[in-house]
């Protein structure tokens, strides 16, 4: 059951029973359906950047996404590619196309939010969950790529980049 405090602010265009709680912090994604994961399932398209589309499980360390800097498209590259088994029922929005761990951050109006704020949230079996690390050695990258047309963040498992780039509220 979805509950009505979460990331959305005062006065955002987002229906309450929509907001899900995310009051875990920042922790790098371990894709297991719980507090700070954030996959995507394997099949599951990420532009490139030439344009193509590629299933998330086949991207691999070296690859060229497309990814967003101050509204500009920019290049991104792949610094690590994360697979997770899971092997149970998992909390996940379907939408343009993909299946999402529930709580991956999405940029959307200037902000990240979970992804649970724009679609509808189902518990499905999961295999595995796939996420990427984008740029994870540049400092002034935005570390995110585009999947289901939609700004994704890309911070993998990272520790560093995941706490200097929070895109999640902090525990309480």
């Amino acid at each position: 059951q979805q509950t009505s405090v979460g990331w959305a602010e005062e006065g955002a265009n987002v229906p309450v029973d929509k907001v899900i709680s995310h009051l875990f912090g920042t922790i790098p994604s371990t894709c297991q359906g719980q507090p700070g994961d954030g996959c995507f399932l394997e099949h599951d398209k990420v532009e490139m950047f030439d344009g193509h589309f590629k299933s998330i499980s086949e991207i691999a360390i070296g690859d060229e996404i497309k990814s967003i800097r101050n509204n500009e498209t920019v290049k991104g590259i792949v610094t690590n590619t994360l697979v997770h088994n899971i092997n149970r029922n998992a909390f996940v929005v379907k939408i343009n196309n993909i299946t999402s761990e529930f709580n991956h951050p999405v940029f959307i109006n200037g902000k990240w939010i979970p992804i649970a704020d724009i679609g509808d949230v189902e518990q499905v079996f999961v295999e595995k969950f796939y996420n990427l690390e984008i740029d994870g050695n540049i400092e002034n990258s935005e570390h995110n790529f585009i999947i289901g047309d939609l700004v994704v963040s890309g911070l993998g498992d990272n520790f560093y980049l995941n706490k200097k780039y929070q895109r999640q509220p902090i525990n309480l």
